[in-house]
């Protein structure tokens, strides 16, 4: 039976070994080269085509322009295609297109009547900003019967899930990106050094957290009480629980300013455009309690929590002044001198590089009457007004009526 499927594959490293046709820059796959061809080319979109099909035929000269402009660049990525009607056997089925999602944690299936139509072309945006889930686009109309597809349609898959999640809202590139963040994830994702990119560069800005070791005896119990309150706001804001007996994790506790008597706790954190944090005023890790906090949060109701070490009492004896949450606004903001500051993380490199340049810098000013220069560990210390997204950031504060 005849499946015409194009699916873009990213495959691993290699170079050409052997001979390769080419018609218009696309090169052409046959039954015998199709294993060697795809298997060493770093990157690899495969359209399998029918001669006769109408659709194929409006793709065929868009196809050879892509692939002229890619071969033109020098780009990595090239484009084939194989007749199908010919190389039936190497066709995808329902079956295989399974197998295909089993080589991804992630997959996303799209079918487009119209090639060329916005849907599609914002189906092709969205899996070129994608790079680590696999898409395809599937054009074949009993394959689309298989899987039980009416009309135009988007599917996910997962690896190892036979479950389809259908895409079911307005086919706009921000909407799509969204729904597939919130998808592609488990309900309750663990935050590792490997997921963390995938969790923190997603389209879901607002997280909820939840610290506990998973050596607890507590763990079961109060995993499931953030599961179940995490059904309520699955694309809205992600939940992720961070396991505090990975020494790996202990950054983002201090991150955070959790310690160890502090847990079983849980924070929320928005992305958007800064890092506010949200602290929660109760100790029992409820469904009910875990829910109420985070709609709190999405009213608009919630506070931020601040953190701030206590005033050193020699702050303001060395020429770079040490400063903290608690004693920012009334030093800084006095307006009577202009404050040059710099926001650190003790354990950051580049601040531990700049630390002596901002320490011959301190001395330079340490007697001028209208210039200060300063420091806030932001690892501990947090002001409302000022957001601090990488390490080091440094901030002028200029005087509004200095002497």
């Amino acid at each position: 039976m005849l499946k015409t499927i194009f699916l873009s594959l990213l495959l691993t490293i290699g170079v050409f070994g052997v001979e390769i046709e080419e018609e218009e820059n696309v090169i052409v796959l046959t039954k015998e080269n199709f294993d060697d061809i795809v298997g060493e080319t770093e990157f690899i979109l495969v359209e399998f085509y029918a001669p006769w099909c109408g659709h194929c035929k409006a793709l065929e000269p868009e196809f050879a322009k892509a692939a002229t402009r890619l071969k033109k660049d020098g780009s990595a990525i090239r484009l084939g295609k194989l007749d199908a009607t010919v190389h039936e056997d190497i066709g995808a089925d329902a079956d295989e297109l399974k197998e295909f999602s089993k080589s991804a944690d992630v997959t996303i299936i799209g079918y487009f009547e119209n090639a060329d139509s916005d849907k599609a072309k914002s189906f092709l945006d969205v899996a070129a900003e994608i790079e680590d889930v696999k898409f395809g686009v599937l054009s074949d109309e009993s394959l689309k019967k298989e899987l039980e597809l009416e009309g135009e349609g988007i599917f996910l898959l997962k690896k190892n899930d036979n479950d389809k999640t259908f895409f079911d809202e307005e086919l706009k590139a921000d909407t799509l990106k969204a729904w597939i963040q919130a998808n592609r994830l488990p309900l309750v994702a663990e935050y590792t050094q490997k997921a963390r990119s995938s969790l923190f560069g997603g389209e879901i800005k607002s997280h909820n957290l939840l610290f506990i070791s998973k050596k607890s005896s507590k763990f079961e119990e109060i995993f499931e009480q953030f599961k179940t309150a995490a059904k309520e706001f699955k694309g809205k804001v992600l939940f992720v629980y961070v396991d505090t007996d990975v020494k790996e994790n202990a950054k983002v506790m201090e991150f955070f300013g959790i310690v160890n008597d502090d847990l079983p706790t849980i924070r929320i954190i928005s992305l958007k455009e800064d890092m506010i944090k949200f602290k929660p005023d109760f100790e029992e890790l409820s469904t009910e309690n875990i829910a109420e906090f985070t709609k709190s949060y999405l009213d608009g109701s919630l506070k931020p929590h601040l953190m701030s070490e206590e005033i050193p009492e020699d702050w303001d004896k060395a020429p770079v002044k040490v400063l903290v949450g608690k004693n920012f606004k009334q030093v800084v903001e006095n307006k009577k001198k202009h404050y040059f500051v710099e926001f650190y993380a003790p354990w950051c490199g580049h601040c531990e590089q700049l630390a002596p340049i901002w320490d011959k810098l301190g001395e330079k000013y340490a007697n001028h009457k209208k210039i200060v220069i300063a420091k806030m560990d932001s690892t501990a210390n947090e002001v409302e007004d000022v957001k601090i997204q990488g390490f080091p950031t440094i901030k002028f504060f200029p005087a509004v009526a200095a002497d």
